[in-house]
């Protein structure tokens, strides 16, 4: 109502002046009659004046990128866009799956959690919990690889033994060994696909994971001294770890790396295979997984026969006999058939 009385008040004002200018332009002295009739330019003015008046609201100017001249100018000024002249577009923008990525389960370290403490050479299981956070079902052509970092795994590659697909969970192994030596050791992996591309966790599947492992020395305890027995006390004449290159041999008697020739056990590689084959009179047999004593390495069946370390080899325990006769026992440490690398640990007894 307001706007409607002020358009009128408008108008009027419009009219007013309109007419004061009109009746300045007459002649001067010359009157204009109720029943006369004016001359053309004030009829044209009076006519768009009662046009004006009566019009509808003005048109509706639709908005566009360039800019109109003149008196189109001039009436997009002062004419309102109504809402439902615009129109928008939404574009929804969709974030694409990578074919090959994979996503930490809970927990991604099944066995093994960071720093765990192990002692030098001894064997364990490291297990990872994946989910395929991809599109793409993993197929036995993919396995699990040793990307960067120390190498812990008995093997570098793992392949897979089930197919896992989108979101499924998979638990993922690899048999490794703890190094010789103290200290922290990291050893990082990822997935390998069927074309040899290698991806793992994290944004983009970029980030490798890892097992990190803390190797301490065995804890020093003083010997207490011993109790009278007749029984004598089983004294070990020398003890130690070894690192066996292929056709390198070990003499217990000694406890040196040495050749051919003055070795009681020589590690051989044939055709993939890793074997200890006794030389020079020394004598091993398969014990089992507990570690033997004097009596038991004594007592235990050993020959002259090549004995094959297959992948079930890596932590059990044998007895041997050196060149001299004396009892022993030896652990198989770590079989690297790549390198070829066989770490062993041994004791030998003085007592015959």
């Amino acid at each position: 109502m307001t706007m409607k009385r002020s358009s009128g008040m408008t108008l009027g004002m419009v009219v007013l002046l309109v007419s004061g200018a009109v009746a300045c332009s007459l002649p001067m002295g010359r009157n204009v009659e109720g029943g006369s009739t004016p001359p053309p330019q004030y009829s044209t003015v009076a006519a768009m004046l009662t046009q004006t008046a009566g019009s509808s609201p003005g048109p509706t100017i639709q908005a566009t990128s360039g800019v109109t001249q003149g008196a189109t100018a001039s009436a997009s000024a002062t004419t309102a866009l109504r809402p439902t002249d615009r129109t928008s577009t939404v574009t929804l923008v969709t974030a694409s799956v990578l074919c090959d990525m994979a996503r930490a389960g809970v927990p991604i370290d099944v066995t093994i959690p960071d720093d765990t403490r192990l002692s030098p050479g001894q064997p364990f299981v490291k297990t990872w919990r994946l989910v395929n956070a991809g599109s793409c079902t993993w197929t036995r052509g993919y396995a699990l690889v040793w990307f960067s970092g120390d190498e812990l795994g008995v093997r570098r590659v793992e392949p897979f033994t089930v197919e896992v697909a989108p979101g499924q969970v998979v638990d993922l192994s690899v048999e490794m060994i703890a190094p010789l030596k103290p200290g922290i050791y990291q050893s990082n992996w990822k997935l390998r696909n069927e074309k040899g591309i290698l991806f793992g966790i994290g944004p983009g599947g970029e980030a490798p994971f890892w097992v990190r492992i803390q190797v301490v020395a065995p804890d020093t305890v003083t010997p207490s001294p011993p109790l009278p027995s007749a029984t004598p006390t089983p004294v070990i004449s020398v003890s130690g770890i070894v690192s066996l290159g292929a056709e390198q041999g070990i003499d217990l008697d000694s406890g040196q790396v040495v050749s051919d020739q003055e070795a009681d056990l020589i590690f051989r590689m044939s055709s993939g295979e890793a074997m200890l084959a006794p030389v020079s009179g020394g004598l091993v047999g398969f014990f089992g997984f507990s570690e033997p004593g004097l009596n038991d390495c004594q007592s235990a069946s050993v020959s002259a026969e090549t004995l094959l370390l297959g992948p079930e080899m890596e932590g059990p325990y044998l007895c041997a006999r050196t060149g001299n006769g004396l009892p022993a026992n030896l652990k198989i440490l770590r079989i690297d058939r790549a390198g070829p690398v066989l770490d062993v640990g041994f004791k030998v007894w003085s007592v015959p």
